[in-house]
């Protein structure tokens, strides 16, 4: 059930150029020619190299280089396949029920967007992205479709990172190579990486024997490992010729009367659900997740008062794993007995009321995507060289040139002597 919901779902993402590719697919594209016509590490010239989260292309890049650009949007589509597979298992697995139901409701997933669009912007047009209801740049928890057509490079990390503390996060194995798996992540996405670290911190303050078992001495040759494999990515990207934009934007919202908007994205998003998912919780008796759960949600308020290259691309991305548990304990709390049945059916209700709502907003992902399908990527010539793209696109995207005249490339990246 899973890898056929797999296949529907990434045959519409634009993964590979099979399904609608919307307009983040540029860069995507851009940086994938880049990585199969240009030497690792890939340079525009002489002085300037590539700096992105490369993780997602290497393999099909690879493939690319053997036998061509078709091969590797091939690849690139079932690798992506793969990666939403993997999701939609784990997902099954942690929620504990039926994949018939579960997998088709882990593409639905959504905040209800289309309640704020239609207060703030007015009606919707089938298939319009309707994520930006608040205003370019502000608010967003994506759904689960919009961040596989959208940016699967952070969507993957994000769930499988997830998945995996979620079900090994008791596992002393799993907390010695917390540091490994962070370099791991952070090739891919510094924010889902950093969203996982979330998970993991929380998970120790909430059982303090859990850091202690990680910081013992016999692990710490192990952790030091891992802490070696994380400074590769970290000085790679220190090499970045642009300094982004960041700032609390929680400094700024009062003079631009977001504050009320803030509440209701909140409410709209998380809010409603969490509550009621929480209530649930209470009712069965609690459970070693409460606590985890609460602390998640508090994490999920704040996150969007810091803007990270000029938009809220913290609380988009780093959000990722966190939404991902969030939706594994909604979905798990619907099992079992709990107490007052009658107010817990009145609970259950609600939150199905709002995944109905939600499911709008990846509804109108998956509706442009079927009207303006196309089954074969883009012609190689078509797609723009990064040089070109990064002179045309906007500011805050220009994060992934950077220059060689840096540690990373002059010392472990040193091209060898002729």
């Amino acid at each position: 059930v899973c890898a056929v919901v797999a296949l529907l779902w990434t045959a519409l993402s634009g993964a590979g150029g099979i399904g609608l590719q919307n307009s983040d697919h540029g860069k995507h594209n851009a940086v994938f020619k880049l990585l199969i016509l240009s030497d690792w590490p890939a340079a525009l010239d002489d002085s300037r190299v590539l700096l992105y989260i490369i993780g997602y292309y290497l393999p099909a890049a690879v493939v690319g280089k053997l036998f061509g650009w078709a091969a590797a949007n091939l690849a690139l589509f079932v690798w992506t396949l793969f990666g939403a597979w993997l999701a939609l298992v784990w997902f099954v697995r942690l929620v504990g029920g039926r994949a018939l139901w579960l997998a088709p409701l882990f593409v639905l997933l959504s905040g209800m967007d289309i309640l704020l669009h239609d207060l703030y912007r007015g009606g919707t047009t089938l298939g319009r992205h309707i994520e930006w209801a608040t205003g370019p740049g502000y608010f967003q928890f994506s759904s689960m479709t919009t961040l596989l057509f959208w940016v699967p490079q952070h969507a993957m990390p994000g769930w499988l990172g997830a998945a995996l503390f979620m079900r090994f996060k008791d596992s002393p194995g799993f907390h010695r190579g917390a540091m490994a798996l962070g370099a791991c992540l952070a090739l891919w996405s510094f924010f889902s990486a950093l969203g996982v670290a979330i998970l993991l911190l929380l998970w120790f303050a909430l059982r303090p024997r859990h850091l202690r078992a990680a910081i013992r001495p016999a692990a710490l040759a192990e952790q030091a490992g891992g802490a070696l494999l994380l400074a590769v990515p970290l000085l790679y990207f220190a090499a970045r010729d642009f300094v982004a934009a960041n700032e609390f934007y929680a400094m700024t919202m009062s003079e631009r009367g977001l504050w009320p908007r803030y509440a209701l994205f909140l409410a709209t998003e998380i809010g409603l659900v969490g509550a009621c998912a929480l209530a649930l919780m209470r009712l069965r008796g609690g459970g070693d997740m409460q606590g985890l759960f609460v602390s998640a949600l508090a994490v999920l308020a704040l996150l969007h008062l810091y803007k990270v290259s000029g938009v809220t691309n913290l609380g988009m991305r780093t959000s990722i794993p966190l939404l991902f548990m969030f939706w594994c304990i909604v979905c798990a709390n619907f099992r079992g007995v709990c107490r007052r049945p009658a107010l817990a059916r009145a609970l259950k209700g609600l939150i199905v009321a709002a995944v109905v709502v939600g499911a709008v907003t990846p509804y109108m992902e998956i509706h442009r995507s079927v009207a303006r399908y196309r089954a074969a990527p883009p012609p190689i010539e078509s797609v723009a060289e990064i040089d070109n793209f990064h002179r045309t696109i906007p500011a805050r995207n220009r994060l992934f040139i950077g220059h060689r005249d840096n540690f990373f490339f002059r010392v472990l990246a040193k091209p060898p002597a002729d």
